[in-house]
């Protein structure tokens, strides 16, 4: 598979991850390209995840937040 030129993002909770997997085996087999998942209510990622697959998903609270002004 060659490398991705293009990766898509979305923003789901834990429930469609599932869903999001799908999706990303998807595009990553019609298109060849990447997804990254945003798990808005995920504590961590520290259950099983698959080593090296379409999707690269993201815990939310690993994000930046940003600073009032």
């Amino acid at each position: 598979m060659p490398t991705p030129t293009v990766t898509y993002c979305t923003v789901l909770a834990t429930n469609y991850l599932p869903k999001a997997l799908a999706l990303a085996e998807s595009l990553e087999r019609q298109m060849g390209a990447r997804l990254v998942v945003l798990l808005i209510d995920a504590e961590s990622l520290d259950g099983p995840r698959p080593a090296r697959g379409p999707a690269d998903p993201v815990a939310g609270h690993r994000l930046p937040r940003p600073r009032p002004a």
